[in-house]
């Protein structure tokens, strides 16, 4: 190493010199001197030695001092960018951890996010080491401002690629986890056509006849929940739960409803999740956030615990052999409630105890939630009419003639031909419960009051079926006539999930949706769980109280009158928070429904004015009459014309009251736990 000694500041003389001050002590130095001293030490820079550029690669130059703070301009824009860049992927992952939290198996795939952010972290960490690797002094870069926005650009690119990338895998897992769900909005509105959401856009669904259905689309047949599947088998008790045993699913080959394979056809119905707010209406097999799952498929109503099947009857409560079955070819079974509580208990020779009873208010909920979301209208009959139009009248006479045939006392295109009767002396009540079916019609012609045919004649020349009933009818005398709710299996010629014989539309045949016969019409359906109270003292102030019944397994009526108010006062019963108020105490089409916060599949006819036959819910409530105590009875009968419909409320008789009208559907707890 050199050493360069200065001289004292005495012996410098001209005025091109440097002075440096050492511990009180001037010593100054020529220009030259100092040079070639700073120079040989490597602290010295010529104007030659500076780059003012970013693309010198000439080893030992320096930068201009003065790009600093634009290089440090430069990064902290880099940073900004990847900070925002940052955000949004963040808010993606938000968005599908959320999505991960409802569905355990979605872990992995989190996962495979995080790395693919991570990826692209990288990217941003690689592109911004590129940018600084392309001078040579990292701690001076500067950046032209091209060089920036390219930079930027490139970090957006990816960024969006990213979010892109993100978005496709979300859509994939959807597709693979059957992540689907189906909605509509308009739901408590007056329009009947609704708007279809997510999945169910671009959607069909169409019903079939008894007639060549290959022309029928339903793009419902095959997502999940509405690809339920007809099967038979029967229940048992397992360690003192019912079980159901499946002996075959419809079209096996051993598949048969004659009962030798079970005395239950039953439609297996999968878990399924709904959200019910704001008019929108969303179903799906999946558990979206918000979303819950229908309470059939709570055991003990706790949506925590849920089953991955119920098993509904295809048919409606009727017996064989002193039995209660789902079965075809029989009767619907008609009486009060506790009738026909009692009936039910009596499946398997009451081998189930209190486990079997009438269909419970949550399943109307969920099939009318399934069916409202499939054809998107609030006016079910827009799509089934069902047997809502038949003849219903007590004058309606009909003369047994020598011949065999039965001569009407009028021309009734209600009538027609599969339809079920019953023939009745004069003196009876035909709308008595006792009076099952006696005849079906094989034949019907216009005539005049001879039987001779004629186009414009006034009565009607009718062929029956016996149906075997033990009773005498002489010639020449007259009798009542009535319809009769269609046996079971009537819908059975119709090869598709959902329709009716002959015709969707008319309103004089029976209907099945989803493999169930006659959700709606035909016959009311008791329901097991759900009754009112009227209070006040008179015309000015009545309103309507209702009361739950969670746990019907538990529930025996011990007479004809039951339950009563005595009844609904005990623990059994819930008072529900919803009311109807004085001010809706009304009978008439229903406007709007009111739904119990503790159990939000148990709703209500809440208003019953301002609605018409087809605008709103278009069915009708009865909730006015005498009666102190009501039971609930839903759907309408064969004779309700358009007040008909899944919607259709008579809440305003006693559960005492029984006629032929009243009928239900066997239920099998499945949920709960053995009463018997």
């Amino acid at each position: 190493m050199q050493i360069y000694e200065l001289p004292s500041a005495s012996s410098v003389a001209g005025t091109d010199v440097f002075a440096l001050d050492v511990n009180g002590v001037t010593y100054k130095a020529t220009g030259a001197v100092l040079a070639t001293a700073l120079k040989s030490i490597g602290l010295y820079l010529s104007e030659s030695d500076i780059a003012n550029n970013l693309t010198t690669t000439v080893a030992n130059m320096a930068l201009d001092a003065r790009q600093g703070k634009a290089l440090a301009d430069a990064l902290s824009a880099l940073s900004e960018a990847q900070g925002d860049m940052q955000e949004e992927i963040d808010g993606l992952s938000e968005d599908v951890e959320g999505m991960s939290t409802t569905l355990g198996t979605l872990s992995n795939t989190v996962s495979g996010i995080s790395s693919d952010m991570a990826t692209l972290s990288g990217d941003v960490d690689d592109l911004e080491a590129a940018v600084n690797g392309a001078v040579h002094y990292d701690e001076a870069q500067t950046l032209t401002a091209t060089q920036q926005e390219t930079a930027r650009g490139n970090i957006g690119a990816a960024s969006n690629e990213a979010i892109t990338a993100l978005a496709s895998r979300v859509d994939a897992i959807e597709e693979a986890e059957g992540l689907h769900r189906y909605g509509v909005s308009g739901i408590g509105q007056a329009a009947s056509a609704l708007t279809r959401l997510w999945d169910a856009v671009g959607m069909t669904a169409q019903v079939g006849t008894d007639g060549d259905n290959s022309n029928i689309i339903n793009n419902f047949d095959d997502v999940t929940p509405f690809n339920r599947r007809k099967c038979v088998g029967n229940w048992t008790l397992v360690h003192g739960v019912p079980v159901f045993h499946v002996h075959a699913y419809l079209g096996d080959e051993n598949y048969t409803e004659d009962g030798s394979e079970g005395d239950y056809v039953a439609v297996e119905c999968p878990r399924a999740y709904y959200i019910l707010k704001d008019g929108v209406l969303g179903v799906s097999a999946h558990q979206w956030p918000g979303w819950r799952p229908f309470d059939i498929f709570c055991r003990n109503h706790n949506p925590e615990d849920t089953m991955p099947f119920v098993y509904l009857p295809a048919y409606a409560l009727a017996k064989k052999d002193g039995k209660a079955v789902s079965l075809p070819g029989l009767d619907n079974l008609q009486g009060n409630y506790k009738e026909l509580m009692d009936a039910c208990r009596t499946y398997d020779g009451g081998s189930l105890g209190g486990n079997a009873f009438l269909q419970p208010m949550a399943v109307n909920f969920y099939e009318w939630a399934l069916y409202t979301v499939e054809f998107a209208q609030q006016n079910c009959q827009n799509i089934m009419y069902g047997c809502g139009s038949l003849r219903h009248n007590n004058d309606d006479r009909a003369t047994l003639r020598s011949d065999g045939r039965w001569l009407l006392n009028n021309w009734q295109t209600a009538h027609v031909v599969g339809e079920y009767i019953s023939l009745q002396p004069t003196t009876v009540d035909i709308n008595s419960s006792t009076y099952y079916a006696s005849h079906k019609i094989t034949a019907l012609t216009r005539c005049d009051a001879d039987g001779n045919a004629s186009s414009n004649g006034t009565y009607t020349l009718m062929e029956v079926e016996d149906l075997g009933v033990e009773r005498t009818y002489e010639i020449g005398s007259d009798y009542r006539i009535a319809a009769r709710p269609y046996r079971t299996g009537a819908c059975n010629g119709v090869s598709t999930p959902s329709g009716s014989p002959v015709s969707n539309t008319n309103g004089y045949y029976p209907m099945k949706y989803r493999w169930r016969e006659n959700v709606f019409s035909n016959q009311y359906k008791t329901i097991a769980d759900l009754f009112n109270k009227r209070v006040g003292t008179g015309d000015s102030d009545y309103y309507l109280e209702w009361y739950y019944l969670p746990s019907p397994e538990n529930y025996t009526p011990s007479g004809a009158s039951k339950p009563d108010a005595t009844d609904l006062a005990t623990d059994a019963f819930v008072k529900l928070d919803v009311e109807t108020a004085h001010a809706n105490y009304a009978n008439g089409y229903i406007k709007s429904k009111k739904y119990s916060e503790e159990y939000p599949d148990i709703w209500i006819a809440f208003e019953t004015t301002g609605a018409t036959a087809s605008t709103y819910y278009a069915d009708y409530a009865s909730l006015v009459y005498s009666y102190v105590v009501r039971a609930v009875r839903l759907g309408g009968y064969w004779s309700n014309g358009a007040a008909a419909g899944f919607s259709y409320f008579a809440a305003h008789y006693a559960p005492s009251y029984g006629s032929a009208h009243y009928g239900g559907d066997l239920f099998i707890n499945q949920w709960g736990v053995n009463a018997a």
